[in-house]
């Protein structure tokens, strides 16, 4: 019987850094949102940490913000960046470009953020598809860089969404994860499964107040875990060697 690898394949899972609408509009899908002259400060510093990393590869998301955060990485990085369909935002159908204030009269928009584990986006995607997509690209692409450093560009809730599976957590869950832009989380994967190492870590990020776009806006919060709440929890495994949805 051949014997299975050990090696662990890390996943720096970054939010992108922050654009002017972060904390008052659902951009989703949305064009045209870029990052500001703070989100290319911001992206400057976390591509500096991550450089020293020496990741194997840099992906992103296929959006402006996920792009340019990305591409600040890849630059520090010295690797090309690959553009990852899979890390995409949330298809947040006829959501997409509202204010928050707008949505919160909504009752859609409340159920949504009680029943993450059922509710859909009116005319979009489910957070369980999201989490579907991206437990794919977590195996196909781990299979192609067993025991390197890979860093994924993404999105709050698609963080989330990743996370909320190594931890066997419901994604009712969601709310009790945080994760500020220009944030750093980080996740083991091997054949014996996947292991949150770190959560929502930043970089002398003191005077941000952007938070997750479901939440709105309001103070950060700064301090990483390792692992919710210091606790351990039981690995669970991703797909292996799946292709990119």
């Amino acid at each position: 019987m051949e014997r299975e690898s050990l090696d662990e394949t890390i996943f720096y899972l970054v939010r992108h850094a922050p654009h002017a609408a972060v904390g008052t509009r659902l951009c989703g899908r949305a064009q045209g949102h870029r990052l500001d002259q703070n989100g290319r400060e911001r992206a400057g510093r976390v591509a500096r940490i991550l450089a020293a990393a020496r990741p194997a590869a840099v992906y992103a998301s296929p959006l402006e913000r996920t792009v340019e955060t990305g591409e600040a990485i890849a630059q520090a990085c010295g690797v090309p960046l690959q553009i990852a369909a899979a890390l995409t935002e949330i298809d947040f159908g006829r959501w997409t470009g509202m204010d928050f204030s707008s949505l919160e009269t909504d009752p859609d928009w409340r159920g949504w953020n009680i029943a993450r584990a059922t509710a859909r986006a009116p005319g979009g995607e489910s957070m369980g598809e999201v989490q579907a997509r991206t437990a794919r690209w977590i195996g196909s692409v781990r299979a192609l860089h067993p025991g390197e450093r890979v860093v994924a560009v993404s999105h709050a809730d698609v963080i989330k969404a990743i996370l909320a599976e190594a931890l066997g957590w419901s994604l009712d869950r969601h709310d009790r994860l945080q994760i500020d832009p220009a944030s750093i989380s980080r996740l083991a994967v091997a054949d014996w499964g996947a292991k949150v190492l770190s959560i929502n870590e930043v970089i002398d990020d003191a005077t941000d107040a952007g938070r997750d776009q479901d939440e709105g806006r309001g103070p950060g919060v700064l301090v990483p875990q390792h692992g919710p709440g210091g606790r351990e929890h039981r690995p669970r495994p991703f797909p292996a060697r799946l292709s990119e949805q």
